[in-house]
C-alpha cells in the first residue's frame, strides 16, 4: 500500500483533478476522516432539505440590502472528497435527486420574486459538472431570468472556470449582471498548504480571473480571516496582504473582496482544535482594524460573510463575550452604510475584559506558525486516528512529508 493511502484510504481524487498541486497529504487525510462522520449511512438517507436560504448584510446600488443567499444540496464538493479546506463543512454529499432540487429551487426563486440581487451556491462549485449538471445549471439560469433577478452572484473553485461554461451562462442570463466568487483565502503559500490545505494552483486562479473579466463578469474574491495555527496578528497581516494582492492589477485583479469571518462548525479541523483550546476565532477588533487598514476605495469594495451560514455554527467570530455584540453591531452598520466614522467608534469602544490583551497580542512578535507544526500535527494525528496512527511507522512518515522542512514542493 502506498504511503498516501495509509491514512487516506481510497483517495477518491477525481482523475481530471490529479493535476491539482499544493495538497497537504496529512491535512487531507485528517479532513477526510472528520468528514466521514458526517455522511449519509446509506444511499437511501437524505439529510435536511434540498435547498435553504439565509441573508447576508450588504448593499445594492449603494443602499442597504440583505442579500438572499440560496444554497442547494448536491452530491458534494470534489475538493471536499479530496480532503481540502480545514475550516469547511459545506461540501458534504447528499442524496437528493436533481428533480427534487429543481422543484425546491423553483419554489425558492418564486418567494424571492422582486428581490433584485441573489447569491446562489451549491455545496462547492456551480461550474463543476460532476457536482452540478449542465442541465441543472440551465434550470437555475432560467429561474433567475424568469423571476426578474437583476444581479446573479454565485461561486466556484477556479479550476472549473472555462470559456464554454461562462459563455453559456452569459447567453442564458442575457442582460442580468453576473458575479462569480472565487476562493483564494490567502496569498501565502505556507498558509495555503500547511494550514488551510486549499489545494489551489495560483496560476489557475489567475487564468479564471482573466476569463471572467474578459466576459465582463465581476470577480468576488474570498479571503479567510484567521486560518488555523495563526496568531491574531499573523491572521490580520495575512488577510491584509491577501486583500491588497487581490485588488492589484499585477495580482488578483478582482472587482470585490469578501472577508470570510472564521467560525467553528462540526466535522472540521478548526472545530476539533477549538474543542481542545488550540484555536480561537478572530476578534471583531481585528475585523475593525483590518477594514481601517485598507484605503477607502478598496475598503468600499470589501464585504463580510460568515455571520450566518447554511451549516450549523458552533462558535462565530467575535472574541470577548463582553463586547462582541456591540462590536458586531458596529460592523454590520458599517457594511450597510460604508461610513468610516462607525469604524472609528468601534475601534475606540472600551472593554476592560479584552482591549488591553488584544492590543498586546497585536503588537508582540510571534514565532511563525510553521515552526511548531510537528507538535500540532502529532497531536491531531493522535486525536483523529488514535492507535491507527501510532502503530504504523509509515503513517508517521506521512506526517513528516507534510511538514515544511521536509516538503519537496
Amino acid at each position: 500500500m502506498s504511503e498516501a493511502n495509509i491514512l487516506f484510504g481510497e483517495t477518491r481524487m477525481r482523475p481530471d483533478l490529479k493535476w491539482v498541486k499544493g495538497a497537504n497529504p496529512f491535512l487531507a487525510a485528517v479532513m477526510r476522516k472528520l468528514r466521514s462522520e458526517d455522511r449519509p449511512i446509506s444511499t437511501q438517507e437524505k439529510k435536511g432539505k434540498p435547498t435553504g436560504m439565509y441573508f447576508m448584510p450588504g448593499q445594492f446600488d449603494g443602499k442597504p440590502y440583505d442579500w438572499p443567499a440560496v444554497y442547494f444540496e448536491t452530491g458534494g464538493c470534489s475538493f471536499d472528497k479530496a480532503g481540502a479546506c480545514t475550516m469547511c463543512n459545506f461540501g458534504r454529499g447528499t442524496n437528493f435527486t436533481e428533480e427534487e432540487v429543481t422543484s425546491a429551487l423553483t419554489k425558492q426563486f418564486a418567494e424571492l420574486k422582486g428581490k433584485p440581487g441573489i447569491v446562489i451556491t451549491p455545496s462547492g462549485s456551480l461550474f463543476d459538472d460532476k457536482e452540478v449538471s449542465p442541465k441543472l445549471r440551465r434550470e437555475i439560469y432560467r429561474l433567475a431570468k424568469e423571476n426578474g433577478i437583476e444581479y446573479f452572484a454565485t461561486e466556484s473553485r477556479a479550476e472549473f472556470i472555462t470559456s464554454e461554461i461562462i459563455g453559456e451562462m452569459k447567453e442564458l442570463l442575457g442582460d442580468v449582471k453576473i458575479e462569480v466568487g472565487l476562493g483564494l483565502e490567502t496569498i501565502d503559500p505556507d498558509v495555503s498548504r500547511y494550514s488551510i490545505n486549499k489545494m489551489l494552483n495560483l496560476d489557475i486562479y489567475k487564468k479564471a480571473v482573466d476569463l471572467l473579466r474578459a466576459a465582463n463578469i465581476e470577480v468576488f474574491t474570498h479571503v479567510l480571516l484567521k486560518p488555523i495555527f495563526l496568531s491574531e496578528k499573523e491572521a490580520y497581516e495575512d488577510a491584509l496582504k491577501t486583500i491588497q494582492w487581490a485588488f492589484a492589477e499585477d495580482g488578483g485583479k478582482t472587482d470585490r473582496v469578501g472577508i470570510g469571518l472564521m467560525n467553528l462548525k462540526p466535522y472540521t479541523l478548526a472545530y476539533l482544535l477549538g474543542e481542545h483550546g488550540m484555536y480561537k476565532t478572530p476578534s471583531y477588533r481585528t475585523v475593525v482594524k483590518l477594514l481601517q487598514s485598507l484605503p477607502e476605495e478598496m475598503r468600499n469594495k470589501v464585504s463580510l460573510f460568515g455571520f450566518n451560514s447554511g451549516a450549523k455554527i458552533k462558535e462565530e467570530t467575535g472574541g470577548c463575550p463582553t463586547c462582541r455584540d456591540a462590536l458586531k453591531t458596529y460592523i454590520l452598520k458599517f457594511v450597510k452604510t460604508r461610513d468610516p466614522k462607525i469604524l472609528d467608534e468601534a475601534a475606540n469602544y472600551p472593554c476592560s475584559s479584552c482591549k488591553d490583551n488584544w492590543d498586546q497580542e497585536m503588537t508582540q512578535e510571534h514565532t511563525p506558525f510553521t515552526h511548531n507544526l510537528r507538535e500540532r500535527y502529532e497531536f491531531i494525528a493522535q486525536e483523529v486516528f488514535g492507535t491507527q496512527y501510532s502503530k504504523q511507522e509509515q503513517n508517521k512518515k506521512l506526517v513528516d512529508r507534510s511538514l515544511p522542512h521536509l516538503d519537496s514542493r
